[in-house]
């Protein structure tokens, strides 16, 4: 009996609920578990390819109907669609069971095409058969078999393949990186390369969702598309944040903008940042939020995400996913940061995240998240730099680039961070040198070295000023002193 190597009605059941649930949970799990392999009916692979297409372009699902009248999709396959009539899949154990049964049947396609092949290898006797060869292709196929991840060999040496990729790398075309926006990193390291970890840390209060927020709106304005998953804040949150960094203005406003801002003053604002939205979609980005009702663990979130194939995934902040608290509190966050790396190198993603430094400067509640991080920045937050928002960002990792330090200007009114001028690193340094001669004066007593100097037999040196309990001290010393002196003389 010939082996059954698909459903029809599970991958339409699979689509039905991807169209018409598309908010469900049982859709963000079909998402982050299927692809287009898992598909082998041609309806619903085409649907499902489609749908991909929208959440790549659109960022967002098309409905049923949508699907049934897409014009780029082909007169006969819109016809079995729209005489469809599977219900959604909706609970937790047949999403589940949806998706083994799928991957299993993968599977076994993949199976029957190492066999067509073992099969047609033999066959031809005609034909000159390389042994090696043929091992190596039905080893990756195998390699499929196991996993739906990708799996890529770079051979040096015999049946070498390295000298493209030497080509591409010398072109400056072999990895891609995307500007930080910020000169100081930038002029040196290019940007982050796609498929790294970056943890981006400061202590409470120092301005980390700044930070995070000015990265990814950077990013997006070179091109990237960059969603920022905020654990903390709403969307609208999100939104009043960046009107403020856009149009450079204080954030308080925006929280009574009606009766703290004239009606010029909001169109003028309105006007700027629709300007804004533009230039970002002409270089070709997008940046998105996305907040979720309840508290989600790193698995729901990068499998939530991963339809909308971003370049840069940011998240604000770690200490706020589900499952990262308990006794073991650093194990957790530590294989966290490890699954994220893992994820963004599969899905060459930039993943972004936030976390907390201790008041002595090490990262809260894990050490061990910095081990999976490429990159690590972290800055230090002292008098002067709250005076002068000018910070010092160390870089305390830097995998395959310089791990050199950088200063840049954090405006937490504004919500704004840039590159330090020239003027406001002048300003901070004469004020830490100013700071640092009047502590040295302090504790050295200089202040005292013009009176120690003087000459004693100087007639002009002045009488020191007792204070006002000395003079009460000298005042009763005098009375005592007046009163001895009277009895003495009523003695004599």
């Amino acid at each position: 009996m010939k082996k059954k190597l698909l459903s029809i009605k599970i991958e339409l059941r699979v689509i039905r609920t991807l169209s018409v649930e598309s908010e469900s949970r049982a859709t963000r799990e079909f998402l982050a578990k299927l692809s287009e392999e898992h598909f082998a009916y041609n309806v619903s692979r085409i649907a499902f390819r489609r749908i991909k297409h929208y959440l790549r372009e659109k960022s967002t699902i098309p409905s049923w109907d949508e699907i049934c009248s897409d014009p780029a999709i082909e007169k006969s396959v819109r016809e079995v669609l729209e005489d469809c009539v599977y219900e959604p899949i909706t609970s937790k154990k047949r999403v589940r069971a949806a998706i083994d049964r799928l991957q299993e049947y993968r599977k076994l396609r993949m199976l029957t095409k190492i066999g067509k092949a073992v099969e047609d290898m033999l066959s031809d006797d005609d034909k000159p058969l390389n042994a090696d060869k043929e091992i190596e292709k039905i080893q990756n196929i195998l390699t499929g078999v196991k996993s739906s991840g990708n799996f890529r060999v770079l051979r040096i040496g015999q049946n070498s393949n390295v000298m493209k990729s030497v080509e591409k790398l010398l072109k400056g075309e072999s990895i891609v990186y995307v500007p930080t926006g910020f000169s100081g990193f930038d002029s040196i390291n290019r940007g982050i390369p796609l498929g790294s970890v970056m943890l981006v840390a400061g202590p409470t209060g120092s301005g980390k969702s700044a930070l995070l927020a000015q990265l990814m709106a950077n990013m997006a304005m070179s091109g990237a598309k960059a969603g920022t998953v905020p654990l903390e804040m709403s969307n609208d949150e999100m939104l009043q944040r960046h009107i403020a960094r856009v149009s450079a203005l204080d954030m308080t406003k925006l929280l009574d903008p009606k009766n703290r801002l004239k009606k010029q003053e909001r169109r003028e604002i309105y006007e700027k940042f629709s300007k804004y939205d533009k230039k970002i979609a002409k270089a070709g980005g997008a940046l998105e939020y996305y907040e979720f009702d309840d508290g989600v663990n790193i698995e729901q979130v990068t499998a939530t995400v991963e339809p909308f194939e971003l370049d840069v995934l940011g998240i604000d902040y770690l200490g706020l996913l589900e499952g990262v608290s308990g006794e073991r509190q650093w194990q957790y966050l530590m294989d966290t940061v490890r699954y994220l790396h893992i994820w963004c190198k599969s899905t060459s993603t930039i993943g972004i995240a936030a976390a907390q430094l201790s008041e002595d400067g090490m990262l809260r509640y894990s050490k061990g998240m910095a081990e999976h991080a490429k990159f690590f920045w972290s800055w230090k937050v002292d008098d002067i730099g709250k005076q002068t928002g000018l910070f010092e960002i160390e870089q305390r990792k830097a995998r395959q680039a310089s791990d050199h330090s950088f200063m840049l200007h954090f405006d937490l009114a504004k919500m704004t961070v840039k590159d330090a001028t020239k003027d406001l690193i002048e300003e901070a340094q004469t004020l830490r040198q100013q700071g640092k001669e009047a502590r040295k004066d302090n504790k050295s007593g200089k202040r005292w070295k013009d009176d120690l100097s003087w000459d004693e037999e100087d007639e002009d040196l002045p009488e020191p000023k007792p204070g006002r309990n000395a003079q009460k001290h000298v005042k009763k010393k005098k009375e005592k002193n007046s009163k001895v002196s009277k009895r003495r003389e009523i003695e004599l």
